[in-house]
């Protein structure tokens, strides 16, 4: 079916020998119709002209102080437009990328602590390499009991319970982690050692999947 820009292109193509509106629809009176309607549309947005009923593009087009063939034109706009559009894609792309950066320059630093006896101070990145390996070991299913998490970070840092229980309720906060109620208390003879919260008992750690 013809469309206003396949009439356009095939008046631009003739350049100064021109066209008849029978020769873009070929005897095909179904589109003759159409052709008529797109060719006064051109005509009146200024694209061709018509001389002893035959259609021409307009020769030039003003830009600035130079001049361009339509058909030149026509083909700088739609490449202009393929360049915007690449480049507004790269710019969304670099914009998500500075964000996840900066996510995890923030998550890195903002639990750095005070000066410790062993091995420095509290970070994030020990925090969860801690995690992931009693998760390897134990197979715990991504759900890491909190008791023997506290154990393995105080090998690493002078640091009491309470304190590890702030780290964590603060990074659940953040939604770096997820914390996990016990329904049955009783069913776990360490449960005391759990974080107690608002009347609930956390006791397992879900280090939530986050891509960088």
């Amino acid at each position: 079916m013809l469309t206003k820009d396949i009439v356009l292109k095939k008046i631009v193509d003739t350049g100064s020998k021109g066209i008849t509106r029978s020769e873009i629809y070929k005897g095909k009176k179904s589109e003759k119709e159409v052709v008529e309607n797109i060719v006064k549309t051109l005509i009146d947005e200024g694209y061709i002209i018509e001389k002893n009923r035959r259609l021409y593009s307009k020769e030039k087009i003003s830009l600035g102080e130079e001049f361009v063939q339509l058909k030149d034109f026509l083909a700088f706009k739609k490449e202009i437009s393929k360049e915007l559009d690449d480049l507004r894609g790269l710019i969304s792309q670099l914009k998500g990328e500075i964000d996840r950066a900066y996510d995890y320059i923030n998550d890195v630093f903002i639990y750095m602590k005070g000066e410790r006896e062993k091995t420095g101070s509290v970070d994030i990145n020990t925090l969860k390499m801690i995690y992931d390996n009693l998760n390897a070991i134990h197979n715990f299913g991504d759900s890491v009991p909190i008791p023997i998490f506290k154990d393995e970070v105080k090998k690493k840092f002078n640091i009491k319970d309470e304190e590890i229980d702030k780290i964590l309720l603060d990074l659940d906060t953040k939604e770096i982690i997820y914390l996990q109620t016990l329904d049955n208390p009783e069913d776990f003879n360490d449960s005391d050692r759990g974080i107690k919260f608002e009347g609930r008992t956390f006791y397992f750690i879900t280090w939530m999947k986050r891509e960088y």
